[in-house]
């Protein structure tokens, strides 16, 4: 999905704060008293895993995840658009379906292994509220001890295209790419 100078943002945090939080431990300069008072409303309503529900610029999400972070927070922003998914898993399935068979016609060395029907992973990540992500096992590769045993397809909940290596790099965070370079490592 792309972004456009008007889109708003929320936080998805994939891991709570440590410890209680009130607006001194934002950091300085302070944040505006209602930003600051609807992120600690936020945070004490639906506490992560999960998205926020505030509306930020994307500077001030920005800015307010760098705050969290040396609190305790482990997540990401992304576009309010992804609070409510526009595509069902069950319509993701077939994206990553076709997908996967696309991506092993173009890898023929991957191609000669089995693999397991896709299946939902259910893993929290930091990507969890961007997209559905589907797994496929191989048992030959994990087998043969290589990582990560099997093939990971990612479909956009809004607009359900299966996204692209160079699209996860951009993301820039840690988590996405660990999950991307290393797809599958929570199945083992």
């Amino acid at each position: 999905m792309s972004t456009n100078a008007t889109s708003s943002f929320d936080l998805f945090l994939a891991q709570g704060l440590k410890g209680a939080l009130d607006t001194a431990r934002l950091g300085a300069p302070p944040l505006s008293s209602e930003i600051a008072q609807t992120v600690l409303h936020c945070l004490a309503c639906s506490p992560p895993p999960g998205v926020l529900e505030v509306a930020l610029p994307k500077r001030l999400a920005w800015e307010l995840m760098e705050r969290l972070r040396p609190l305790g927070a482990a997540g990401d922003i992304l576009e309010v658009a992804y609070r409510t998914p526009r595509i069902s898993s069950g319509e993701a399935r077939e994206v990553a379906e076709q997908a996967l068979a696309n991506w092993l016609a173009t890898r023929s060395e991957l191609a000669a292994y089995s693999y397991e029907p896709l299946h939902l992973s259910t893993s929290l990540t930091h990507g969890k509220a961007r997209w559905w992500r589907f797994f496929a096992r191989s048992p030959e590769l994990q087998e043969q001890g290589r990582a990560p045993g099997g093939a990971s397809i990612y479909v956009d909940k809004v607009d359900g295209h299966a996204w692209t290596s160079e699209e996860l790099d951009l993301i820039g965070c840690e988590w996405d790419r660990l999950l991307y370079l290393f797809p599958g490592w929570r199945e083992r």
